[in-house]
C-alpha cells in the first residue's frame, strides 16, 4: 500500500512539473504572400520542438523562458531550399509578428490552462 501511494504522490508532482514547464505554442507562416502552414503544438521549455511537412517547410524552434510573463523563442524554418534563423521575444498569450523578405511569420505562445 505504501509504494502505490508513494507512486500516485509522484505522478502528482511530475505533472505539476511538466505542466508548469509545457507551453502551447501556434504559428502562421507566409511566403510570398501565400499561407504555408498553420502548425500547433505543445512544447516544453528549453527544450527543442519541431515540425516537418513534407514537400513543404521544416520548422524547429526551442522556448526559452524570460519573465515570467514572456519567452524568448529561437526559429530554424527550412522552406523552399532557403534557411531562415529568426529570433524573436514573444509575451505569453500575445501574437508576435516578423517579417524577412519574402517570409511573414507570426507566433502565440500560451501556457497551456491547467
Amino acid at each position: 500500500m505504501k509504494k502505490f501511494i508513494l507512486l500516485m504522490v509522484s505522478m502528482f508532482f511530475t505533472g505539476i512539473i511538466t505542466a508548469q514547464d509545457s507551453y502551447s505554442a501556434s504559428f502562421k507562416i507566409h511566403l510570398k504572400n501565400e499561407l504555408i502552414g498553420t502548425p500547433s503544438v505543445i512544447a516544453f521549455a528549453n527544450k527543442q520542438a519541431g515540425i516537418s511537412v513534407s514537400n513543404s517547410y521544416k520548422l524547429s524552434f526551442t522556448i526559452k523562458p524570460t519573465k515570467e510573463s514572456s519567452v524568448f523563442v529561437p526559429i530554424k524554418l527550412n522552406i523552399e531550399g532557403k534557411e531562415y534563423n529568426p529570433e524573436v521575444e514573444v509575451v505569453l498569450g500575445e501574437e508576435a509578428s516578423l517579417i524577412i523578405n519574402e517570409l511573414k511569420m507570426s507566433i502565440l505562445i500560451s501556457k497551456p490552462r491547467t
